[in-house]
C-alpha cells in the first residue's frame, strides 16, 4: 500500500511530465486540489414571460410522455404475446 500524503503535501505537489512540448514549461496544478475553483457569475433569473412559456410547454410535454408510455406498453404486450405464441407453437 502506498504512502498516504497529507493535505499539505497534496497542495504543494508539482510533478514533472516525462514528455512536454516545451522544456521550459513547468506543470501547474496536476493535483485536483491545486486548481482554484473560482465562483462563476450567477445565472440570470428568467422573467415572468419566459416562466409562462415554460409552464405552457410543461402541459404538452406531459401529454407527449403519456403517449410514449402508452405506446411502449402496447408494444411490450404485443411482443410478450408473440413470445407466448412462439413457445406454445414450438411444443
Amino acid at each position: 500500500m502506498g504512502k498516504r500524503r497529507t493535505r499539505q503535501e497534496k497542495e504543494k505537489a508539482i510533478h514533472s511530465f516525462s514528455l512536454s512540448w516545451s522544456p521550459e514549461a513547468t506543470p501547474k496544478g496536476n493535483v485536483k486540489r491545486q486548481f482554484k475553483n473560482e465562483a462563476k457569475a450567477p445565472l440570470p433569473k428568467a422573467n415572468k414571460q419566459e416562466n409562462a412559456m415554460i409552464l405552457a410547454k410543461d402541459n404538452s410535454l406531459r401529454l407527449i410522455k403519456k403517449d410514449i408510455f402508452k405506446s411502449l406498453v402496447v408494444a411490450s404486450l404485443i411482443v410478450a404475446f408473440e413470445v407466448v405464441l412462439y413457445l406454445a407453437w414450438r411444443k
